[in-house]
Order: C-alpha cells, then sequence, then structure tokens
C-alpha cells in the first residue's frame, strides 16, 4: 500500500512540469478574458524613504510611510506588524529594500521591498512574464483613499510603473475598482469622475495593454451585492449601465463583477434584497468571492460539485460567463488577533492546485487569482520567504514550510505559470 502511495504522490507532483526560469518572450493577447487567470495586485506597499508619495512619512490624517505594512504606518516594529506573510528579500536589490526595525536570528536587519518603487513593480512583470503568468487586475479603491492627495498621487505614480511594465514584459492588466466601505449611496458620479480621469488624463487604454473583451476594455467592479450595502442594486444598475451603454463611447467597457459567494440565493455575505439577481445577471463576468469560505480540498471538491455547479448553471442560463476565485490560502492573525494563525492552510501548493483541477474539469477556462502581492491576508502568490530561517525573530509568521513542506521561495509562481500552460492546452 505505501508503496503505491508513493508512487501515486510522484505522479501528482511530476504533473506540475514547472515552468522555472522558462521566460515567455511572445507578449500575452490583450484581446479576450477567455483563457486567462489574472490577478489581484495591491501594489499598496510602502516604506519611508523610498521617493513616493506615500513614503514621506505622516502628515496629519493621512497615512505613514509603511503603508499597509505597519499597523500605525509610521514605524514597522514588533508590535506594529500588519502582515502575514515575509516577501523573500533575496528576489530584490539592495536600493528595493528599506530598513523596518525587524531583525533576522543573525541579528542583521529586515529590510522590505517598496511599490513605490518603479523596479518593484517592473521586477513583478518580469516575474509574470518568466513564469507564464498573464497578468493582473490593479486594485483601485474608490472608499476615500483617492481623496487622500499622497495616496491618490501614490496610486498614479503606480498606473504609469504598471503601463511601462506591462508594456516591457507583455503582460495584459485591467483596473478592479474595489467599493467596499464606499460610504456614499449614490456611486455614479465618483465612479465616472474617477474611470474618465485614468481615460483620458493617464490614457491607460493607449499602449495595447489593457484587457479587453467583447471589444472593449474590461473593467472589475468588486463588493456591490453584498450585505449592509450602502450603494442600492439600482445604483449599481445606474453604474453597470452606464459603463455597457450610457457613457461616450471611449468610456464604455464590458464589466466583471466580484460578488458575494452566496450571490445566487441572496443569503450569507449576500444582501437580501430580490433587484440584486437583476444586476448579478446583466454582468457579463460573475466572478463569486470564495476567500474564507473553502478550507479543505474535501470542502472544495464538495462546493465546486454542489454550490458552484449550481452558480455556473444559472449564469449559463443567463448568458453570464462564470469566473470562479483561486486563493492558496489564508491568515491574517497579525491584523486581527483573535483569529487563528494559517487559518486555511496552502497544504503545499495542494489547496490552490485543486480549486484549480476541480473547475478546470468543470470546464472553466478563465478565472480570478487572489492574490499576487496580498501579503496582509495571506494569499500572496509572488516570491515569499521560504522557512523560518528566513523571516525575522519577531512576529508570527506564515512561511513556505508552515504545513511541513520545504518550498522554495517561487513556488507559486511556477504553480500559476502551469496552471495557465494548462489552460491554453498543455500539460
Amino acid at each position: 500500500m505505501r508503496q503505491y502511495l508513493f508512487v501515486g504522490l510522484a505522479l501528482l507532483f511530476s504533473s506540475f512540469s514547472f515552468a522555472r526560469g522558462e521566460a515567455v518572450r511572445s507578449p500575452v493577447d490583450p484581446s479576450s478574458l477567455e483563457g486567462k487567470i489574472l490577478y489581484g495586485y495591491q501594489g499598496w506597499f510602502s516604506a519611508p524613504g523610498d521617493g513616493s508619495p506615500l513614503g514621506v512619512g505622516p502628515d496629519g490624517h493621512e497615512p505613514g510611510g509603511w503603508y499597509h505594512y505597519s499597523i500605525t504606518r509610521d514605524t514597522m516594529k514588533a508590535s506594529d506588524i500588519k502582515i502575514e506573510m515575509w516577501p523573500d528579500q533575496s528576489a530584490y536589490a539592495p536600493e528595493e529594500l528599506f530598513a523596518t526595525e525587524l531583525h533576522y536570528a543573525d541579528g542583521s536587519v529586515a529590510k522590505l521591498p517598496s511599490a513605490g518603487v518603479s523596479s518593484v513593480i517592473d521586477r513583478h512583470f518580469s516575474w509574470m512574464e518568466e513564469y507564464g503568468v498573464d497578468g493582473i487586475f490593479l486594485q483601485r479603491f474608490l472608499n476615500g483613499e483617492l481623496a487622500l492627495p499622497r495616496y491618490f498621487n501614490f496610486k498614479e505614480k503606480q498606473i504609469r510603473d504598471v503601463l511601462a511594465s506591462s508594456l516591457r514584459h507583455g503582460r495584459v492588466f485591467g483596473i478592479m475598482y474595489d467599493l467596499t466601505g464606499f460610504d456614499k449611496p449614490v456611486l455614479l458620479e465618483d465612479f465616472k469622475r474617477d474611470w474618465m480621469y485614468l481615460v483620458d488624463q493617464l490614457h491607460i487604454l493607449d499602449n495595447g495593454r489593457y484587457i479587453r473583451d467583447q471589444g472593449l476594455p474590461v473593467v472589475a467592479l468588486w463588493g456591490l451585492g453584498f450585505s449592509d450595502p450602502v450603494v442600492s442594486a439600482g445604483e449599481a444598475m445606474r453604474v453597470l449601465n452606464w459603463l455597457r451603454h450610457d457613457a461616450p463611447p471611449r468610456y464604455r467597457a464590458t464589466v466583471m463583477g466580484g460578488v458575494p459567494y452566496y450571490w445566487r440565493t441572496l443569503d450569507g455575505n449576500a444582501a437580501s434584497d430580490p433587484e440584486w439577481m437583476k444586476y448579478f445577471l446583466s454582468l457579463s463576468y460573475l466572478s463569486p468571492w470564495s476567500v474564507g469560505h473553502w478550507s479543505t480540498i474535501a470542502n472544495v471538491k464538495s462546493e465546486v460539485a454542489t454550490r458552484a455547479r449550481a452558480d455556473m448553471e444559472l449564469c449559463q442560463l443567463s448568458g453570464v460567463a462564470y469566473v470562479p476565485v483561486l486563493f492558496p490560502g489564508f491568515s491574517w492573525h497579525q491584523m486581527v488577533p483573535n483569529s487563528k494563525s494559517n487559518a486555511v492552510p496552502r497544504l503545499g501548493g495542494q489547496f490552490w492546485w485543486s480549486q484549480f483541477t476541480e473547475f478546470y474539469n468543470q470546464g472553466v477556462r478563465t478565472f480570478y487569482g487572489a492574490m499576487f502581492d496580498e501579503v496582509d491576508e495571506g494569499t500572496a502568490m509572488f516570491k515569499m520567504a521560504p522557512s523560518r530561517a528566513s523571516v525575522p525573530v519577531e512576529g508570527n509568521w506564515v512561511t513556505l514550510d508552515a504545513d511541513g513542506k520545504s518550498l522554495p521561495s517561487d513556488f507559486y509562481l511556477r504553480l500559476a505559470g502551469d496552471a495557465q500552460k494548462r489552460v491554453r492546452g498543455g500539460r
């Protein structure tokens, strides 16, 4: 029996055929979402002294330099730690790293990369090219952060960096509006103002790398239709209709919606108003947020076979494309101390791969990955610290060996590239 177990494991891991070191030279086709796995990209990690608008230190009510790395944002010491996973420091150049007040076991100062440095974003896009990752949805929070001048300027610089790096490395990108925390009942005017600014002033559609579908650029709206909504279903439809046909032609878009996991049954984390169903089934692409709703491989198999299967059937009947969310694991203990560390174990990649495989076997060929760089909630896919020896002694870190498997820092980039090959018909 043990002999067959070892053979089975060997076959399973040999099926990964990792794409390590195979640079993808040809540009990704930007004309369709079909056959792509695009990852959410926060890009919101900054450091004091990084030269970015956020890295200049605290200013009144504006955030300090350690944005999203630190709870206080002003310092990065043991009591400030907000992130759950530690980026692989060896993957960055010295000028991309900034000293914290944390230390490694040998006493040396621990440093972190900043997305406020243009070469860091370019490095991330170079990894996408190298490992065969198609691209990202750049997160844009319309919940008040953009009203802060330094944050607005930081995000503008970030978009310019993404424009340059997507072109340089032949990757695609789109804008995903995260609307959680939006505290006004009327969304349309704020949304129009920002989207038109991106199109007219930052020219995000002009470099040929913006993802399109059905002949139009894709805009993702995440967070509408959740329970306790500020924005009504009617207002959500106004935004959707403006993007689809009411806006001047240059602003029109194909819309993907990041929706509640229980969208179809209008319970759980979904708003109960039946009017939301009209919004959900008017989307071109519908993507239920599964993070936190699955925790084991058995759970994944059961949910895909039941709830997700029923979701897909309703979407197919309504002419809506279904885009499942893939996430490698989840943990936010350092941000939410009363939560469990390593709450959803990664199982050495098997948890992520099981999600991909179950949906792939259902015929799905378009996916959303949560997330490329999200170390706050432990869902990051980029290069991360592989072991306890490579993280600061302060803090409670989830490293890649947390589940007893020794993995290289680029393991999840390899896994992502292998899945992308499979989607395109490879092995």
